[in-house]
């Protein structure tokens, strides 16, 4: 976002994170009106409530990845494990790492009770053999 669009998004307020994720979904959405495609936003500061605000909502898909059933231990292993060398959460020293995996062990509890009151598929990411089973099928489903 930074060096992309020159916008720090830890400094902007809510309201500015949310028009400019309803920018980037609109602007998504006209792209695969126009040109007959489907496009993936990969976006994790965003949750079902946001979502639900959006105005053209029932024009896209959405899905939630997450871990609901891992302990931090088992997310910290799969985040660590998926990440390619260049990710920037495998550059981060172990106790800046400790405190991801806690935000992110929080956000996955609030993932599944979210997915729940706004009715959103949360995907269960899973781990090595079963995740790749996971994903597949997802980008099947998001692909035909």
């Amino acid at each position: 976002m930074k060096d992309g669009l020159n916008i720090n998004i830890d400094e902007i307020s809510k309201e500015e994170k949310y028009n400019l994720f309803e920018k980037v979904v609109n602007d998504s959405l006209d792209e695969c009106i126009n040109e007959d495609i489907n496009i993936v936003i990969d976006m994790y500061d965003f949750l079902p409530e946001d979502i639900n605000r959006l105005k053209n909502k029932d024009k896209i898909e959405v899905y939630f990845l997450a871990y609901p059933n891992c302990s931090k231990e088992e997310i910290k292993y799969n985040v660590v494990h998926y990440s390619k060398p260049t990710d920037w959460i495998v550059q981060v020293n172990d106790k800046y790492l400790d405190l991801c995996i806690q935000r992110f062990f929080e956000r996955n509890q609030l993932l599944v009770n979210e997915c729940k009151k706004y009715n959103y598929p949360l995907i269960d990411t899973k781990s090595d053999k079963e995740r790749e089973i996971v994903l597949n099928k997802l980008l099947l489903k998001i692909i035909d």
